[in-house]
């Protein structure tokens, strides 16, 4: 949820399959309170952090950015961790497979980044921006912080953040206007 511009115009944009939980105040807040329960230590396992995630938060809904639906199935069949997956409904079908095995090259190094860190990531409860600028360096912290190479992932980007990229990067000026407004498009507003 610290990275909303995946779910919201660089990896996908498609709110009606994948709605973000960053989108709806109530979710973000019952989210925040679940995070604080679980790094307070009074969520133990994995599992009841998944099952009271999708009851809790989604309340039942199976069309969010993430799905844990799956992961609960496998834990009552015995499946051991490693075995158990989480839907990330926030990525579009890749056009190849070079392009799939950069994506799950990026979850990975994120994923081992993040075990790196001495205490947990602060949730940050705002609704995501739509500013183009705003997600395109966002996008770029979160695939240089685990030590990637941010043009090795280039590849991922639509063609207007990549417009965008080669832009700020030859010219040093952005252009935000140039790109319009197309992720109003969704229909992406605060709700109660």
């Amino acid at each position: 949820m610290n990275h909303s511009e995946i779910y919201n115009g660089i990896l996908l944009n498609d709110w009606m399959n994948a709605t973000p939980i960053s989108t709806w105040k109530s979710q973000r807040d019952e989210f925040a309170r679940l995070i604080a329960h679980f790094d307070a230590g009074e969520i133990k396992s994995s599992e009841d952090l998944a099952r009271r995630f999708m009851e809790e938060v989604l309340k039942g809904r199976r069309n969010s950015a993430l799905n844990l639906y799956p992961a609960l199935r496998e834990s009552k069949r015995n499946k051991s961790p490693d075995e158990r997956r989480a839907e990330i409904r926030s990525v579009r079908a890749q056009r190849n497979a070079k392009i799939w095995a950069l994506t799950v090259r990026l979850f990975d190094s994120r994923i081992e980044y993040l075990k790196t860190l001495k205490s947990p990531l602060a949730f940050e409860n705002h609704m995501p921006s739509l500013n183009p600028v705003t997600k395109l360096a966002s996008f770029r912290r979160y695939v240089t912080e685990p030590g990637n190479n941010w043009k090795e992932f280039l590849p991922l980007l639509n063609w207007r953040y990549r417009i965008l990229d080669s832009a700020q990067s030859a010219c040093g000026f952005v252009l935000s206007p140039f790109l319009g407004d197309e992720e109003d498009e969704s229909g992406a507003r605060e709700a109660p």
